[in-house]
């Protein structure tokens, strides 16, 4: 929670200095990750202090990059956009770098 405080500070003090709007992205890297190695708990306190952060300080998340995301997660994603709204889903891509 702290450490997405000081970024979002950060992202603030530099969009006021240069008046242009600085955003952030995330990067989330599922190469070699296994279930087993997923807290839920560290998920649930990390979706909630982003949750606040967002409130606290609107549009500086840009998007949200899944790299190497196995296929069943890209399945699950085109079923349940239709539902999302267009301001969370347009901040949430699938990439993987072995492909152009």
């Amino acid at each position: 929670m702290y450490l997405t405080e000081w970024s979002f500070q950060w992202l603030d003090y530099i969009t006021r200095v240069t008046g242009r709007l600085t955003k952030s992205i995330r990067l989330l890297n599922f190469k070699e990750m296994k279930m087993s190695n997923i807290s839920l708990e560290n998920s649930k306190r990390d979706t909630a202090a982003l949750g606040v952060m967002e409130d606290v300080y609107p549009q500086l998340l840009q998007t949200i990059y899944l790299c190497h995301g196995p296929a069943w997660i890209e399945i699950i994603w085109r079923i349940l956009r239709p539902f999302i709204p267009k301001r969370v889903a347009g901040k949430i891509d699938f990439m993987s770098p072995n492909t152009r």
